[in-house]
């Protein structure tokens, strides 16, 4: 019965180029569309959750109140790190993170230019998952003129050379010996680095500021923190206000205010920025209904144009039923072809994704890589489009064509079938041509 139901729908096609070529195109061009919305939204809501210890690790945030105006930001001062140590013995790991987002290197003379080189301490391998290639990696930030660097750093600047132990020198101030190699972090990472030294190697001639005073703040020095598995954030909230009476000058106690953000909202909260770009949820959002209207766009006129054509398939039908086919029977037959079409519309949705993702990549910049199955998210999402759309798609047409009866059928009087039909089409017009208003405002 299927392999009968399969010659029919091929015949169809064959029958019916134009209509078929413009349908399932048609629609496969709207799932493509969908998939790079769906590959996106993905991709923008995955920032660092591939961490182990992720839903643990927090931020410090800082919200300075003015009179004027009221100013956020992950930068705490340069002592904040040590004194949260000192003071909360409690938490699992306290790390400062100074991130330079560019630098001059030299290296035998020749100079590149890198950037996210992040000074931190060794309380930062007990938060994110760094893979040691090469070398050493957590005892060396004790050593102020150590730095790890990245695999591809090595292999651009030394080859197949192994870089233990060689030298490079940072805006031609910091002299650093390589004391290990690393795996650079995925793209979806609100912390990218190149390399990471100790923050005992940052200088004042370095970083152009005084380091030791609490009333100096960088926004490229961010404190992170790893909680235990039984603490609340607000718990350590609850003692910040303690904390900036003993350690804050008495005229910035009123104007600074601290909080904890989850990393894994960090990039999609926009008013903290700090190694690489933000996406609001707002914006997520208006995507994800941007895409639901091209898939109901997509639906639409796949609907519509089997409705034209149920009509000149009703002899088909009369001779079904004359041969003794029950309506169910019919249903399966046309729900099946609708489920077909559509899975022949998602394969070619999918060689439309190959093609031109990397454009879209390209497109996108901030150092964006999207890819086609790098989640099991995007099996499951084209399975629940080829369930919807497919059942969507063929549930009426496939009602109104096992409806029909044989004896009118021969006699080609379909005055109330088209009545019907022709006012399901009205109405799918119509909401048709409200959601493109609706996507073009």
């Amino acid at each position: 019965m299927f392999k009968n139901y399969l010659k029919v729908l091929f015949r169809n096609i064959r029958r019916n180029k134009s209509y078929s070529l413009i349908n399932i195109f048609g629609l496969a061009t709207g799932l493509a569309s969908c998939i790079f919305i769906f590959l996106f939204i993905s991709y923008e809501t995955s920032f660092d959750k591939f961490y182990s210890k992720a839903e643990r690790i927090y931020a410090v945030a800082v919200e300075e109140r003015h009179a004027s105006q009221t100013d956020n930001t992950l930068g705490t001062p340069f002592p904040f790190a040590e004194a949260m140590r000192t003071d909360f013995t409690d938490l699992d790991a306290v790390a400062r993170i100074y991130g330079v987002e560019e630098v001059q290197v030299t290296k035998d003379n020749q100079l590149f230019t890198e950037k996210n080189i992040l000074f931190t301490e060794p309380d930062f391998f007990k938060m994110f998952d760094v893979q040691l290639i090469l070398g050493d990696a957590g005892n060396n930030l004790e050593d102020p003129k150590s730095i790890i660097i990245t695999e591809e750093i090595a292999k651009k600047y030394f080859g197949n050379e192994s870089p233990i132990g060689k030298n490079i020198k940072l805006d031609n101030i910091l002299e650093l010996s390589i004391a290990g190699v690393i795996k650079s972090p995925p793209p979806n990472t609100t912390l990218p680095y190149t390399a990471i030294a100790s923050v005992k190697a940052l200088t004042e001639d370095f970083l152009g500021m005084d380091m030791d005073r609490w009333n100096v703040t960088s926004t490229a020095n961010a404190t992170f923190v790893l909680l235990p598995e039984n603490m609340t954030p607000g718990s350590v909230v609850d003692r910040f206000d303690s904390f900036k009476k003993k350690y804050l000058p008495e005229k910035d106690y009123d104007i600074n205010y601290y909080s904890l953000v989850p990393l894994t909202e960090l990039h999609n909260n926009t008013q903290y920025t700090y190694l690489t770009y933000t996406t609001s949820n707002d914006t997520i959002f208006i995507f994800g209904i941007i895409g639901l209207v091209i898939l109901i766009i997509a639906s639409i006129n796949f609907v519509n144009l089997s409705v034209a054509q149920a009509v000149k398939r009703s002899k088909e039908v009369g001779v079904r039923k004359a041969l003794g086919a029950h309506r169910l029977q019919l249903i399966r037959q046309y729900l099946g072809e609708s489920m077909q079409y559509t899975l022949i519309a998602i394969l070619l949705a999918l060689a439309l994704v190959t093609i031109f993702l990397p454009k879209l990549n390209n497109f996108l910049a901030n150092g964006i890589d999207l890819t086609l199955f790098g989640s099991i998210y995007v099996p499951l999402f084209l399975l629940l489009i080829f369930i919807l759309v497919g059942l969507l798609t063929g549930i009426y047409p496939a009602l109104i064509l096992s409806r029909f009866d044989p004896t009118k059928a021969f006699r080609t009087d379909f005055s109330n079938t088209k009545r019907r039909f022709f006012s399901l089409r009205n109405s799918l017009v119509g909401v048709y041509c409200q959601c493109s208003t609706t996507r073009s405002g």
